[in-house]
């Protein structure tokens, strides 16, 4: 929840023409590199099984593009390779601090949590797998229930 409430707010200051006094005291630079440091943060944290790596990098730098090349097509607003690069900096800068993140109590308590849900996961897959798998047989004659909905095989 956090990570969409931040994804609007930066989406929407990103293409907003009006003025807000608490963005526009701090460099715009370092705007952007804090809101994808957060980004970072809330991505890794909402997905903490496959830790801080490209898919992660690239979707939210994809994500950073998308804003400037937006912005490019506002009147008020531009392109920019260097609001690019901030926001490259800023998910630089999350990745050098995991290691320091994951030491930390209560931070540390969400990825040492998503071990055991890895197990879960893990579970969850083998139970899928079986399922689909008598499914698609076709011998068996009984129905399969996938929640709620009846698959008899043909």
């Amino acid at each position: 929840m956090m990570l969409t409430a931040a994804g609007v707010a930066i989406s929407s200051l990103a293409t907003t023409s009006r003025h807000f006094a608490f963005v526009e005291d701090l460099n715009d630079k370092i705007e952007h590199i804090l809101a994808f440091y957060v980004l970072g943060l809330l991505v890794d944290f909402s997905w903490p099984i496959a830790g801080f790596r490209a898919p992660k990098v690239l979707s939210l730098f994809g994500y950073g593009l998308a804003i400037e090349i937006v912005q490019y097509f506002l009147t008020r607003r531009t392109f920019s390779l260097f609001d690019l690069g901030a926001d490259g900096m800023g998910l630089f800068l999350y990745a050098l601090s995991v290691p320091a993140i994951k030491n930390i109590y209560p931070l540390s308590e969400r990825f040492t949590a998503s071990n055991t849900s890895g197990e879960q996961k893990a579970r969850q897959d083998d139970l899928m797998r079986q399922i689909f798998t008598r499914a698609r047989s076709p011998v068996s004659a009984s129905p399969v229930i996938l929640s709620r909905t009846v698959i008899i095989p043909c």
